[in-house]
C-alpha cells in the first residue's frame, strides 16, 4: 500500500528499481494506485498513480466501491482512486482493480490510527474492526488472490500471475481501461482457470463472465484452459510463449509484434501512438 508521488521516469526511481529486483526474483509484487482520482472540487484527475504502481513490474490495483453488496451489478469505479496513464512512461495502469471502499480489516488496539481517527473504529459481533477506504484496501485483497493462484504452484512466473487476474477480470461498465485496467478482480474466475474448470463464475447469483483483456487484442489473448501451461515456460494460446526469454528492459521487448488496443503496439522498437 505504498504510495508516493511520481518525481522521476520509473527507471531512475529507487523504489521502482527494488520492485524489478523482486519480479526479476520471481516475486510478485502488489502495489495500490493511490488515491488521487478527484481534485478539491471532485473533478475527475488523470495521471495520478503513485509511485510503485507506476512500475510495469508490479500488479497495480484501483479500487471498485461494492456498495456494501454481493452484487456486482452495483459495483461502481472509487471517484477517489487514482487513473492512469503513468507520467512518464505513459503504461495504462491500473492493471484491474478491486473492493476497496469501506473494508473492514482487523484493528490494532491502541495504535495511532484508532487514536487519532476514532470515528474509524467499528463494533461488530467479533470484535472492534478498522473501516478503511482506498486503493490500499484493494491492493491487499489482491495480494490475497495472487496467494490463492500461487498456492498450487509457487514458481509460476509474476507476469502469468498477472495475466491470469487480467484476464480473468469482470468488465466493470461504463468504466475506460484507465480507470479500471482490465476490469474487477474475479477470484472464482481464477482458480477455476487454474483448476481447469473454466473461467465463469457466479456469484451472488449473478454470472460474472472474464473479460479475457490484458491490454491485447482478444483474438491474441483468449483465455482458455487448455491453452495455459502452468511450468516454469508458461504458454499462452496462440502462440505467445512466456518464458525466461521475456525481456523488460529500458526498451521492452515483446516477441511476434504483440499488439495492444487503440493501436498501440509493442514491437522491439516500442510504439506508443494514439
Amino acid at each position: 500500500s505504498l504510495g508516493g508521488a511520481v518525481l522521476q521516469a520509473c527507471a531512475l526511481d529507487p523504489v521502482c528499481h527494488a520492485v524489478e529486483r523482486a519480479y526479476r526474483a520471481g516475486i510478485v509484487v502488489v502495489a495500490s494506485a493511490g488515491n488521487r482520482g478527484k481534485d478539491a472540487d471532485g473533478v475527475e484527475v488523470f495521471g495520478g498513480v503513485t509511485v510503485p504502481g507506476n512500475s510495469p513490474f508490479a500488479i497495480t490495483v484501483g479500487c471498485v466501491n461494492t456498495k456494501g453488496t454481493a452484487q456486482r451489478s452495483d459495483d461502481v469505479v472509487c471517484s477517489y482512486g487514482s487513473r492512469g496513464p503513468t507520467l512518464y512512461e505513459g503504461l495504462i495502469k491500473p492493471d484491474l482493480v478491486a473492493p476497496g471502499n469501506k473494508i473492514l480489516g482487523l484493528l490494532a488496539p491502541g495504535s495511532t490510527l484508532a487514536r487519532e481517527h476514532p470515528e474509524l473504529v467499528i463494533d461488530t459481533t467479533e470484535g472492534k474492526r478498522l473501516q478503511l477506504s482506498g486503493t490500499s484496501m484493494a491492493a491487499a485483497v489482491v495480494s490475497g488472490a495472487v496467494a490463492l493462484t500461487l498456492e498450487p504452484q509457487p514458481s509460476v512466473h509474476p507476469e502469468a500471475i498477472r495475466h491470469l487476474l487480467q484476464q480473468t477480470a469482470s468488465e466493470v461498465p461504463n468504466t475506460t481501461f484507465i480507470q479500471t485496467g482490465t476490469g474487477s478482480l474475479n477470484v472464482r474466475a481464477a482458480l477455476g482457470v487454474v483448476a481447469g474448470q473454466g473461467a465463469e463464475a457466479v456469484i451472488a447469483g449473478e454470472t460474472t463472465n472474464a473479460s479475457y483483456n490484458s491490454f491485447c487484442t482478444q483474438s491474441t489473448c483468449s483465455l482458455s484452459t487448455a491453452g495455459i501451461a502452468w511450468t516454469d515456460g508458461i504458454t499462452w494460446t496462440d502462440g505467445i510463449a512466456w518464458t525466461d526469454g521475456i525481456a523488460w528492459t529500458d526498451g521492452i521487448a515483446w516477441t511476434d509484434g504483440i499488439a495492444w488496443t487503440d493501436g498501440i503496439a509493442w514491437t522491439d522498437g516500442i510504439a506508443w501512438t494514439d
